[in-house]
């Protein structure tokens, strides 16, 4: 027996909509100040006005040429980060209308060569209540990892790149920075007494994927070493062919045994042991249209000699600073024809409402995933 498994203990509720995916997503944030079942949201009339504010930003966006749209988008995140932040009931409405809630990020006047050079200083979150850097803190409730830095850092936008998956091949081709993000699928496999979680990589991600487990609780084999029963239950699960199924590795750990438990509590606890164990790596895929097959394992990233959590939604909150402040700043240094314009129009058009989609999965509980 098997299940398709995601390592997660936070729900995931799928909504589909014939409606404009814009004005859907949109209509289930405005909703949340209505809403009955989000109850670990809150102070949710007090975080309307910037969701209300975002909105408008994020549209006026989506209907203007880039390099407009790039500002616009900025905001509107800008706006949705301070609502997450106060939603999450660590942080007052009062506070973050107050004057000493800053963006936490700023650049110095600059002309890099490209894009992926452009330097981003991020502000540390500050200790004193009474004052808060927007980015650092946004960080903690994103990750639930505190920001590991104590003074102002710089880093460079090709650091973070890799993790903006809709804009994946455009980065490589454009700035040789290959895609930072591993798709996994994954099963809970059970038995008369054992169960056991299951997943698998494209070959090509073998030796990357080793570095972020604990090896001693897998092994590793291709489709064809796999037992028959396991060979079976992919094929049924996926729709695997045995000629895709040549394609990757397939990761084993170690089975537990849960002798004459319910299957539910079985899937309980293994969920628990499995979650904990990605809870630094997982993100959903932002679309089961497109994903239902595969989850987004995240290495972490090493910024200033550090290691840290992250998300694809960091990186697209940067990408859209940096063209925000690039576009408003220094619009020569996008001419029609340059790498960079074809990158920032891309990014606009296709990686934004990505974020947006990704902003209303942290927001609710259970996690709304729009399609």
């Amino acid at each position: 027996m098997f299940i398709k498994f995601q390592p997660s203990l936070k729900p995931l509720m799928d909504l589909y909509t014939s409606n404009s995916i814009y004005d859907q997503l949109w209509q289930e944030f405005i909703s949340i100040r209505h809403s009955k079942s989000q109850k670990k949201i809150k102070s949710k009339k007090s975080i309307s006005p910037w969701i209300d504010q975002s909105k408008i930003y994020f549209l006026d966006a989506h209907r203007s040429n880039w390099k407009s749209a790039g500002l616009l988008y900025y905001y509107s995140f800008l706006n949705l980060a301070k609502a997450f932040i106060v939603g999450k009931g660590k942080t007052s409405a009062k506070l973050m209308r107050s004057l000493s809630f800053y963006h936490g990020l700023s650049s110095l006047p600059q002309i890099p060569k490209n894009l992926s050079e452009f330097e981003i200083e991020i502000h540390p979150t500050n200790t004193n209540k009474k004052t808060g850097n927007i980015f650092s803190i946004f960080y903690k409730e994103l990750t639930g990892k505190q920001w590991p830095f104590k003074t102002k850092i710089a880093i460079k936008l090709k650091e973070i790149m890799a993790y903006s998956p809709e804009v994946s091949t455009e980065i490589n081709q454009l700035y040789s920075i290959n895609r930072g993000i591993i798709n996994i699928q994954s099963l809970l496999l059970f038995d008369k007494s054992d169960c056991w979680f299951q997943f698998c990589v494209p070959n090509y991600e073998k030796n990357r994927i080793q570095t972020c487990i604990n090896n001693s609780s897998y092994t590793v084999s291709t489709f064809l070493k796999l037992p028959s029963t396991e060979k079976q239950h992919w094929l049924d699960a996926y729709n695997l062919s045995f000629s895709e199924s040549s394609n990757y590795l397939f990761f084993t750990r170690v089975k537990r045994s849960y002798n004459n438990l319910p299957i539910n509590e079985v899937i309980n606890q293994e969920t628990v042991y499995i979650a904990k164990e990605f809870s630094n790596n997982y993100s959903p895929y932002w679309n089961s249209v497109r994903g239902e097959k595969e989850w987004l394992f995240i290495p972490q990233i090493n910024l200033n000699g550090n290691s840290l959590v992250w998300s694809p939604l960091l990186t697209d909150y940067l990408i859209a600073f940096a063209l925000s402040t690039q576009l408003r700043y220094y619009p020569h240094l996008f001419p029609n024809d340059s790498a960079d314009s074809f990158f920032a129009e891309s990014w606009c058009n296709q990686a934004a409402i990505t974020a947006l989609r990704n902003f209303l999965i942290i927001f609710t509980e259970p996690s709304i995933r729009l399609n």
